[in-house]
C-alpha cells in the first residue's frame, strides 16, 4: 500500500510474545506456529532483559497463534 511519500507499507496482525532470553527460543516459538499451520514472517524485539525477551510477531491468524503460543502471549 503506497504512502504519501511513495513508500510502501502493510498493516499486519501481530502479537507480543514473552520468551526466555536463551539461544534457539525464537526458533522454537516459530516452530510452534509452523506446527499449528500458522505463518509468521516477522520477529521484532521490543524488550530484552537478562532473563526475558519480548518481541512482536506478525502472523496470518492471530487467534490461532494465541492458542499455539498460549502462556507466551503478553497481556494485551
Amino acid at each position: 500500500m503506497p504512502g504519501s511519500a511513495g513508500t510502501g507499507y502493510l498493516i499486519r496482525p501481530a502479537l507480543t510474545v514473552r520468551m526466555q532470553n536463551q539461544p534457539r527460543i525464537g526458533a522454537a516459538t516459530f516452530r510452534k506456529l509452523a506446527d499449528a499451520g500458522i505463518n509468521g514472517d516477522l520477529l521484532l524485539p521490543v524488550c530484552i532483559s537478562g532473563e526475558l525477551f519480548f518481541a512482536v510477531i506478525c502472523v496470518d491468524d492471530v487467534a490461532a497463534a494465541r492458542g499455539a503460543l498460549a502462556g507466551q502471549v503478553a497481556s494485551e
